[in-house]
């Protein structure tokens, strides 16, 4: 079976603009007449190893003002996830966000969903979003941070086959970020952007360049925009070179979201009794 990455890097041949209607200026999505629509957005390839590609406009401003007013009452201290989907919620200098799990069942998460299936060059059937684990939005604060870490399992407990394997993608997609907003970026201390392509990320605002070079790169919040990367290297094991961290917000706020593809059915459990 060919790789995420193999299939990611054909899917960016055919599908790298995905068709579809622009972003519709309407606050709030109304579910009762939705239609599935995928955006125009831009994917640029900032590493082929490991695969991570950034995605400009992946998440429209509707769907954005929908997932924020769906999410909205269910926040609760974040954890570091198990192989069930299970969250530790011991865990506050490691991770001091919010987050809540959204239902698979909703029309614009399924949307979205599929999105995230095409773009890797996945099939939108059931079978395959058996392998989505529910997307997470998350919240931080003044303060709240993600320390370094990697998605994919280190545990080989915890990657078990029957519990649906490792994490074998990851997108993050910012949500909404706080007019004013300062820190908070995702950074990535083991990639480096290559130096004649750097210049036009800082310019645009896409990467933080007051960091020292050193410190690898840090995307910086922005709105609508996601980060994808491939956790397992072609042997299927976890590649360090994913180790990221969220780090803190000085002043304002930001929502992310969590997109995860294991490389198996994650089972009822996890998805919320849909597979």
């Amino acid at each position: 079976m060919p790789s995420l990455t193999c299939l990611t890097l054909a899917a960016l041949g055919g599908l790298a603009i995905l068709p579809g209607a622009a972003a519709s200026k309407q606050t709030l999505l109304k579910t009762d007449d939705y239609v599935c629509e995928h955006p125009p957005y831009k994917p640029r390839i900032v590493s082929k190893s490991p695969l991570v590609i950034y995605l400009e406009n992946f998440i429209t401003p509707s769907e954005r003002a929908y997932l924020l007013d769906l999410g909205k009452s269910t926040f609760t201290p974040s954890g570091i996830t198990n192989r069930r989907g299970n969250a530790n919620t011991d865990t506050t200098s490691i991770r001091t966000s919010h987050s809540t799990n959204l239902p698979p069942t909703d029309p614009v998460v399924s949307c979205i969903e599929s999105r995230a299936l095409r773009f890797q060059g996945l099939p939108t059937t059931t079978a395959a979003r058996s392998r989505l684990e529910p997307l997470q939005l998350v919240k931080y604060e003044p303060t709240q941070h993600f320390h370094f870490h990697t998605d994919w399992f280190t545990s080989p407990s915890d990657a078990a086959p029957e519990a649906g394997g490792n994490r074998a993608t990851s997108f993050f997609a910012y949500v909404h970020v706080e007019k004013g907003t300062t820190g908070g970026g995702t950074n990535f201390p083991r990639l480096t952007l290559e130096a004649d392509e750097e210049e036009e990320w800082c310019e645009e605002g896409l990467v933080d360049c007051d960091a020292e070079r050193e410190e690898g790169v840090t995307f910086r919040p922005v709105e609508g925009n996601a980060v994808f990367w491939v956790n397992l290297d072609q042997q299927g094991r976890g590649d360090e070179r994913t180790l990221h961290a969220g780090l803190p917000v000085v002043t304002g706020g930001k929502v992310g979201m969590n997109i995860w593809t294991r490389e198996g059915d994650v089972g009822e459990e996890i998805r919320g009794g849909v597979v």
